[in-house]
């Protein structure tokens, strides 16, 4: 079989960010620039972030969706995100959480 991917086509994308105001910028910096290339090519894109108003000002500032993600346990966050995804019929998600620093590369 010789299929050829289609590269055209265009996705719904979450993009699950660590936005703690005691954290910095560095995750929202690198996910904005990766954002704003999926944008240039039509994809459709949802920041799923931490309440910070600075974060939320910089998402609204490049005109980019977001919601603000409850205070809850990894496990009811998962089932939030589970549901942002079956609502946006969202079939992939990016995650940048890594909150540890170099000790672990």
């Amino acid at each position: 079989m010789n299929k050829k991917l289609k590269t055209n086509v265009k996705t719904n994308l979450i993009i699950r960010c660590l936005t703690k105001q005691s954290r910095g910028f560095g995750h929202l910096s690198r996910d904005l620039i990766v954002a704003k290339k999926l944008r240039q090519k039509k994809h459709k894109i949802l920041f799923v972030i931490d309440k910070n108003l600075l974060a939320e000002n910089e998402l609204k500032n490049n005109r980019f969706r977001y919601v603000i993600l409850p205070n809850f346990t990894p496990k009811k966050e998962s089932e939030f995100i589970i549901m942002m995804m079956e609502k946006m019929l969202c079939h992939t998600i990016l995650i940048d959480l890594r909150d540890h620093g170099a000790d672990l590369s």
